[in-house]
C-alpha cells in the first residue's frame, strides 16, 4: 500500500476506506510480529537452552532463513508513505577540481562481438584494449613510487599489480568475459535452491535430484528448452525406448534430431 501525503483523497468516504485499510494492515502486522517473537524465543531455546532442546546447525540456518523471509514479507506489506523531502546532503566531499578525471571503456562493445565470435573479440581486444591496459599498468607503477607505501591507495595499487595476470587474462582469450557476471548468474539458481535441496528425503532422492538438475543445465548449455526435452524423453522411455540406445536421448543428440528453439 502506497500513501501519497500530497495527494490524499478529498472525499470523506474514500478517506474512511483508506484509514480502515491502514488499520487492517497494522493489525495484520501486529499479529505477524507476535508470531515472529514466539519463533525467536523458540530459536533462542534451540541455541542456548538445554541440550535436549538444541537444534543442529542446519536446522538453525533453515529456521533463520524462514525468519528472514517472514520479515521481508512484513516489510513489503506495510504501508509506504510518500512525502516530499529535501535530499540528504552527501557526506562525501567532492574531488578537487585540479585532479584529472578520465573515463575509459576497457573492453570492446559486446554487440560487436556476439555475431563475429571469440576470434574477432580477441583481435579487437589486442588492438584496442591491450594498449589501454598496458598504459594503465605503467601509470600504476609510476604513481606507486610517488605516494606513501603505507597509504590505502598504495595498498589498492599493489593489490592490482600483484594480480595483473588474472586481471588481464581476458586480453589473451576471446572467450573470457571481462567480469564474473555470467558465472554469478549461472550459480544463482544453485544458491536459491540450496534451501529446497535439504528436503530430498533420502540419499537416493538427493542423487536423483542431482541427475535431474544436471540434465536441465546440460540442456540449457546445448540450447535446448528443458521442459520440452524432459517431456519428450520421459514419454519415449515410458513407451519403451531401447535401453541400449539411451545415448540418443542425451541433450546434444536429442537436439540434432529434434531442433527446438530455446
Amino acid at each position: 500500500m502506497r500513501i501519497d501525503l500530497d495527494n490524499l483523497p478529498v472525499d470523506t468516504a474514500l478517506l474512511h476506506s483508506l484509514v480502515r485499510d491502514m488499520a487492517a494492515v497494522v493489525d495484520h502486522c501486529d499479529g505477524e510480529i507476535e508470531r515472529l517473537q514466539l519463533i525467536i524465543k523458540k530459536l533462542q531455546r534451540g541455541q542456548f537452552g538445554r541440550r535436549s532442546e538444541r537444534m543442529d546447525d542446519d536446522q538453525l540456518a533453515l529456521a533463520l532463513e524462514d525468519l528472514d523471509g517472514d520479515v521481508g514479507r512484513i516489510e513489503a506489506d506495510r504501508p509506504v508513505v510518500i512525502a516530499e523531502s529535501d535530499p540528504a546532503p552527501s557526506k562525501r566531499k567532492p574531488l578537487p577540481d585540479h585532479l584529472p578525471r578520465e573515463e575509459i571503456l576497457l573492453d570492446v562493445p559486446s554487440d560487436a562481438c556476439q555475431v563475429r565470435g571469440p576470434p574477432y573479440r580477441f583481435a579487437a581486444r589486442q588492438n584496442r584494449s591491450k594498449p589501454i591496459a598496458d598504459a594503465f599498468r605503467t601509470w600504476l607503477e609510476q604513481q606507486l613510487a610517488r605516494i606513501s607505501g603505507r597509504s590505502t591507495l598504495a595498498e589498492a595499487m599493489r593489490y592490482a599489480l600483484a594480480r595483473w595476470d588474472g586481471l588481464t587474462r581476458f586480453l589473451h582469450d576471446g572467450r573470457i568475459e571481462l567480469d564474473t557476471n555470467p558465472v554469478e548468474w549461472a550459480i544463482r539458481l544453485v544458491a536459491l535452491g540450496r534451501k529446497n535441496h535439504l528436503f530430498a528425503g533420502s540419499d537416493g532422492g538427493g542423487s536423483r535430484w542431482a541427475i535431474v538438475c544436471s540434465l536441465i543445465e546440460t540442456a540449457k548449455l546445448n540450447g535446448v528448452e528443458p521442459y520440452v526435452y524432459l517431456r519428450d524423453v520421459l514419454t519415449r522411455m515410458v513407451n519403451g525406448h531401447p535401453v541400449n540406445r539411451l545415448d540418443e536421448l542425451l541433450p546434444w543428440a536429442w537436439k540434432a534430431a529434434n531442433p527446438v528453439n530455446p
